[in-house]
């Protein structure tokens, strides 16, 4: 079974101090709505849209002025000691990433291809279900959009819904579990490694896939292993996000006390090598 590492944002913030407050805070100034728009407990997309309706009903805002800001904004981080370590170990040759960004792949080359993995279709420039980049030996697949295609990128609802529709009709074609031709197969067949991932309610498509594959669980070949590696300041705690993924049968790896997230990802990268 091939090992693939899954990668979210945490491991971007171990040397960045930009996050998706800050992008948030950014695109309201963009908009000029940042003293209209309360963020409260609403979920980020969310959040993203209620910007741009205001923005677009008050100032006649095109979204591609949201869309080029956060391209601006993430275009020149650079990769840290964990994305070069990801993209090094010799037993993954797979990595399934939310970010927008090249950290990954600037991590061991300058340059990359995109490429389809799908044989009757193109690189996908909105959408990507097919669409992967090839750097050296590894394939590094930003399943919610990337910065060379801007119009790829996931932010609001909308694009969490179509995403989720696309996703549905893989599900249910016949070529589903079939081919290795999308990184939304490996989620049922390869033993998978979350990691600087937080799994928000909000990640909508990855909650979809996860519950497909909790319903077919025991109806599969050979049914796969998911670890999630939860990062913790109170580690002690058993957390909501913590009982649900158990019952979704997936295994939760917490860090230890006074661990900080480097030291957390490290201690689990040497047990990929």
């Amino acid at each position: 079974m091939n090992k693939v590492i899954f990668v979210g944002n945490g491991i971007n913030r171990i040397q960045s101090d930009y996050s998706w407050f800050q992008l948030l805070e950014d695109l309201k100034k963009e908009a000029r709505v940042d003293r209209e728009v309360i963020n409260g407990n609403k979920p980020f997309p969310i959040l993203y849209e209620e910007i741009y309706f205001r923005s677009k009903k008050k100032y006649d805002l095109k979204e591609q002025q949201l869309l080029d800001l956060t391209v601006s904004k993430m275009k020149d981080m650079k990769g840290n000691d964990i994305h070069s370590k990801i993209m090094k170990l010799s037993k993954v040759n797979t990595i399934i990433t939310t970010n927008y960004d090249y950290t990954l792949e600037s991590s061991v080359a300058s340059t990359f291809h995109t490429i389809s993995k799908s044989k009757e279709k193109s690189v996908e420039k909105i959408y990507r279900i097919t669409t992967c980049n090839e750097v050296k030996d590894k394939q590094v697949w930003h399943i919610h959009g990337e910065l060379n295609y801007p119009r790829s990128i996931v932010l609001g609802q909308n694009m969490y819904a179509r995403i989720i529709g696309r996703i549905q009709d893989y599900l249910s074609a016949e070529t589903f579990l079939q081919t290795d031709e999308s990184w939304i197969d490996m989620m049922f067949k390869d033993e998978i490694h979350m990691l600087g991932f937080g799994l928000d309610y909000s990640e909508v498509d990855i909650w979809s896939i996860l519950n497909a594959r909790v319903r077919h669980f025991n109806k599969m070949k050979g049914s796969n292993t998911i670890y999630f590696y939860l990062y913790s300041f109170t580690p002690e705690e058993i957390t909501d996000l913590e009982t649900i993924l158990e019952s979704y049968q997936i295994k939760v790896i917490k860090n230890k006390i006074d661990e900080d997230p480097k030291k957390f990802y490290e201690r689990i990268l040497e047990k990929l090598i």
